[in-house]
């Protein structure tokens, strides 16, 4: 049923710049998190802390009951095992076929044999609309298969933690919903905890369970939680008429626009034309 996920007092410089101040956050298990804020200040830095890549200056990363910066190295590669990575550009192999892309993960981090592995594979691609594609190249394929592809081979180990970094960037509006679509069929069972990182406020609102907006850098921290309350299953188009939807859009588009302005160092309340109207 996923993993809980807490950060405590997370503090993390490079050199004398200030990242992360003092950050506390909890992932519920099960449910996706968004973590929505102004660009450069640090969405990848904390996903990097989560896997154990970056140590924090201070603070604990805990992971159910293991402290990420305080385990073995061994204890860390037990804990990597329980996360699935969706990036922005997908990731794929250029010169390994679909099937293969897939099939990397199985074959460095398990010891299963090619007839698991092929019927695994097999039963993924299906899951993702991928059948009749196995044997093409990803530069063979469309941008929206190519997530697809990506999305195949973060559920190929079935993870319990999910991390998305802006994954459906540089689709077109239409491909984007479908993935959107294709997100909440195939992960919104409550058996994974799911962090998605987007700068789309109205995509963030759809998926969600929890909007977390971060402040403006340097230094920064968590400037507000939004529990997001519609229903599951969800209907995204309709989701996005309800007068709830739009009410959230302006409450949460008033602060990111603040902390933006921030980024820029301009005064938000003049310039607040552009906020939706609930």
């Amino acid at each position: 049923m996923g993993v809980e996920v807490t950060v405590e007092g997370l503090t993390k410089s490079f050199g004398r710049q200030v990242i992360w101040e003092n950050v506390s956050l909890t992932l519920p298990k099960g449910e996706i998190s968004v973590l929505l804020g102004p660009s450069g200040t640090g969405k990848s830095v904390f996903l990097k802390h989560l896997v154990g890549l970056l140590r924090p200056d201070r603070g604990h990363v805990w992971i159910g009951d293991k402290d990420v910066p305080n385990v073995s190295e061994r204890e860390l590669y037990e804990v990597r095992k329980m996360f699935g990575v969706l990036f922005q550009d997908g990731a794929l192999f250029g010169s390994m076929t679909i099937f293969d892309n897939v099939a990397f993960p199985l074959r460095e981090h398990t010891k299963k044999s090619e007839s698991d592995i092929k019927r695994i594979v097999m039963e993924k691609l299906e899951l993702t609309g991928l059948t009749g594609s196995e044997e093409k190249l990803p530069g063979e394929i469309s941008g929206g298969m190519r997530k697809r592809v990506a999305i195949a081979q973060t559920l190929i180990c079935e993870p319990e933690i999910i991390l998305m970094d802006e994954p459906f960037t540089h689709l077109d509006a239409q491909a984007r919903l479908f993935m959107e679509e294709d997100l909440l069929d195939l992960f919104v069972d409550g058996k994974r905890t799911i962090l998605f990182v987007t700068h789309d406020l109205d995509e963030a609102i759809a998926l969600s369970d929890v909007v977390v907006v971060m402040s403006a850098g340097p230094a920064s921290t968590i400037r507000a939680r939004q529990r997001i309350e519609f229903r599951r299953p969800r209907d995204l188009l309709g989701v996005r008429r309800d007068p709830g939807f739009g009410e959230l859009s302006a409450a949460l588009w008033r602060q990111l626009h603040e902390e933006v302005a921030r980024v820029y160092g301009r005064e938000a309340g003049d310039r607040l034309r552009s906020v939706p109207q609930a």
